[in-house]
């Protein structure tokens, strides 16, 4: 039987890890938790077995993807997944609660992440080539413990402008911005600063502390700007040697929109650079746009904002 790692759960104080019996297919929706209703509404039994069991074995994937979120991401991950032998996981909720639950130090839960890498391949009928592990954005605060997990993988970091991911965030909130997925100490701010931040500051601020990290990190990550996809991907991925029709199967899958695949991608730069308003322009000018310079000032390869055609942002 095929089986996912679902998630942690606690029995009596204990913390096991639940499975969900799957088809052994790829995971072709855009996110994990997508894969995993789908594996619920087909039926697939839940299990659970002591922590431990994830100890049992380890993958190296081939790459991890860290982003801002409404960057890009998504797309990039899907352009993975295009090829045969690819295996992309999208924002498992199993490497969230391995990163973030008490598991115990920090050799256990660098097994603990690598045996959740080994039982994603593990779960899937036909021979996986590469393993691509797509994370939450606030996963950038654990990079430390991600590269020491997984030696060898390549880091990628998509990346947008902080004015139109602010707009995304704004009109449609995610997980990204409940309180506490993102703490105070990673904003740089005290409890109290943290409480007063009306909405936009709080997006803002976020924002900004993503690429503070990551502009930290910069020896560490290749770059992935939003204004340069999908054609960047196909050159950035180390390692990664394609052919010319593998170059045409994720040029395909870019087509489509990333979060809806049935559907044509649509540019929307422009138009969620017009939907600012003086509220959210005036907080990212404050809160994140210093340290997206400050990135940007650590990558050669991101073009300045301001000197983009009309050409770039039509992508996802």
């Amino acid at each position: 039987m095929h089986v996912v790692p679902n998630r942690l759960v606690s029995d009596a104080g204990a913390l096991l890890v639940e499975w969900r019996a799957g088809d052994g297919g790829r995971f072709g929706e855009p996110f994990f938790e997508e894969t995993l209703a789908r594996y619920r509404r087909d039926g697939g039994a839940l299990t659970t077995t002591p922590l431990a069991a994830l100890e049992a074995g380890g993958a190296d994937p081939a790459a991890l993807v860290f982003h801002v979120s409404r960057c890009g991401s998504t797309l990039v991950s899907r352009m993975l997944a295009a090829l045969p032998g690819h295996l992309a996981v999208s924002e498992a909720p199993i490497f969230d609660d391995l990163l973030r639950q008490d598991v115990g130090d920090e050799g256990r839960r660098i097994r603990l992440l690598r045996g959740a890498a080994e039982a994603m391949v593990a779960s899937q009928a036909e021979q996986t080539d590469r393993l691509f592990i797509k994370l939450d954005c606030w996963h950038i605060f654990h990079l430390d413990l991600l590269r020491r997990a997984f030696p060898t993988a390549a880091l990628l970091f998509v990346h947008r402008d902080p004015v139109e991911v602010a707009v995304s965030l704004m009109r449609m909130p995610g997980l990204t911005l409940v309180r506490g997925v993102v703490t105070p100490v990673q904003l740089g701010l005290t409890v109290d600063a943290r409480n007063a931040l009306a909405r936009e500051e709080n997006v803002a601020a976020i924002l900004g502390a993503f690429f503070r990290e990551a502009a930290a990190h910069r020896e560490a990550l290749t770059s992935i700007p939003y204004a340069d996809l999908p054609g960047v991907l196909l050159d950035s991925v180390p390692d990664l040697t394609l052919s010319a029709d593998d170059r045409a199967l994720m040029l395909a899958a870019a087509g489509r929109d990333a979060k809806s695949p049935g559907q044509t991608f649509t540019p929307d730069a422009a138009t969620k650079r017009a939907e600012a308003d003086p509220a959210v322009l005036e907080a990212v000018a404050r809160l994140a746009e210093p340290q997206y310079r400050r990135w940007l000032g650590t990558c050669t390869s991101v073009r300045v904002p301001g000197q983009a055609t009309d050409a770039e942002g039509d992508t996802h």
